[in-house]
């Protein structure tokens, strides 16, 4: 995938994640309350997954036996 379409999907992963913390009060007796929070968890981890492998891609790679 493009870089902006990558960041595109992020933009909604967030938005649906804090629709949901905004409705949390609504939600939190009812079972949709462990979907926002699946939602969190799988925006959080992407974010930092993508960003972080991001950065470390300039990282030169070590020769093992050299």
């Amino acid at each position: 995938m493009m870089h902006w379409q990558i960041l595109v999907l992020n933009v909604f992963e967030g938005l649906a994640c804090v629709t949901g913390l905004v409705y949390w009060k609504k939600i939190r007796h009812t079972y949709w309350k462990y979907f926002v929070v699946y939602l969190a968890l799988v925006f959080f981890m992407e974010v930092s997954g993508e960003y972080l492998l991001y950065g470390l891609k300039d990282l030169p790679t070590a020769r093992l036996g050299s």
